[in-house]
């Protein structure tokens, strides 16, 4: 089904280069994600493209171009147009899947249909070119409009296929805020077990960018009750105190990965369910911090934000108090904390008036330890900053000396 209609804006480097291909007799359109949301009102982030010609005909179409060789064996040149990598990927439908994840192998063809039957969404399998309009043959865009997630074709066989899109569908429920059909719900229960077969990369790859979602909470619950959840993050129990965490929790992963985990784990075993997980080495100890700190705060204390600050660092502090907000249902936390940084209040010993250099001159440290004299100075500021002066800094620490 073609719709004249529905309107998406290419880039003039996507509208070049399928322009090109249909100057030399063939199909080409803009497909997938792109078109989605683009739908959507919203910027894509890449543009692939569909044609009928064969990898061989694409590397003559654009001679004059740099092409790459990335997935030739699966139809898929990658052009460079105007210094963006576009991949350019021939019709085609999938032979068998054996790892739930790869087809043995792929076979091109001539029609659009085909190719856009193996895709995994009805709204990523829709195509569209300035010349024929919207292809969309299984109701991607009513699907949009609709608000709903559905399967193309058979959910169960689209899941044995790749097992990852199971993560993806509801990825999207958090990323899109929409619905999932039950079909393909029901789909992903009976499929859940083939995620064992997925690497752990990709599987908190998905993960991670479903917590960043706006609607991160519903999809969480739905993975919970379709039975999704336990397999990628073992005896996890989903409580209501998380939902409410994870729908007041600032944008930050390790916070919201945080929320996730609250009163299911410490911090050490968090730290081993991210290492299983692949995840990268900041999430793995940020995460993990979040959840061994969270209730040795000093911020209800007088002088105690820029206590925080020293013992944590910035980049802690905010997340333990994003955490906190989220856990407490406390308001105020981070607008104290940004009032606090905006001070410019010295919160270690980088920010200190006098260094080491300087007590040596002035003839205070010889034969002492320099860095216990600096953090004595240091307590002395965080409770009262009007003294980080050099000044008085170092009469403080004659002070320390007597």
């Amino acid at each position: 089904m073609t719709d004249e209609k529905a309107k998406v804006t290419l880039p003039e480097y996507i509208s070049n280069i399928i322009e090109r291909i249909e100057s030399c007799g063939y199909e080409g359109y803009a497909v997938g994600g792109c078109v989605r949301d683009s739908l959507l009102g919203r910027e894509p982030k890449d543009w692939d493209v569909t044609t009928s010609a064969s990898p061989d005909e694409i590397k003559r179409i654009f001679s004059d171009r740099k092409v790459i060789d990335i997935g030739e064996a699966h139809g898929t040149e990658t052009v460079v147009e105007e210094g963006n990598n576009v991949e350019i990927t021939t019709y085609r439908f999938d032979g068998e899947y054996k790892d739930a994840r790869h087809p043995e192998k792929v076979e091109f063809t001539s029609d659009i249909k085909e190719d856009l039957a193996r895709r995994d969404f009805t709204i990523n399998a829709m195509a569209y070119s300035d010349k024929k309009g919207l292809v969309d043959v299984f109701g991607g865009k009513k699907d949009l409009e609709s608000g709903v997630l559905r399967c193309v074709g058979d959910a169960e066989k689209r899941f044995s296929e790749d097992a990852l899109r199971i993560m993806r569908m509801y990825r999207f429920c958090s990323e899109l805020g929409f619905e999932i059909e039950e079909k393909s719900r029901d789909g992903a229960r009976k499929s859940a077990k083939l995620l064992s077969k997925i690497s752990r990369e990709r599987i908190s790859a998905e993960l991670f960018k479903l917590l960043l979602g706006k609607n991160a909470a519903q999809a969480l619950k739905l993975m919970q009750e379709d039975g999704v959840m336990g397999e990628i993050l073992g005896k996890i129990t989903l409580r209501e105190e998380n939902l409410v965490m994870l729908d007041r929790a600032c944008y930050t992963l390790n916070v919201r990965l945080a929320a996730l985990l609250y009163g299911n784990m410490q911090y050490d075993e968090a730290e081993s369910l991210l290492r299983k997980l692949k995840s990268p080495s900041r999430v793995l100890k940020g995460t993990a911090d979040i959840l061994r700190f969270a209730d040795e705060l000093c911020c209800n204390e007088k002088n105690g934000i820029r206590r925080d600050l020293r013992r944590y660092g910035e980049e802690l502090t905010k997340e333990l108090y994003c955490f906190s907000e989220a856990k407490d249902e406390k308001t105020g936390l981070i607008a104290a904390l940004e009032a606090e940084l905006e001070e410019g209040n010295a919160f270690s010993l980088g920010g200190l008036a006098v260094k080491g250099d300087d007590l040596i001159k002035a003839g205070i440290a010889e034969g002492c330890n320099i860095g216990k004299i600096l953090n004595v100075l240091l307590d002395r500021i965080i409770e009262e900053p009007e003294l980080n002066e050099k000044g008085k800094l170092l009469e403080i620490a004659k002070g320390v000396l007597s």
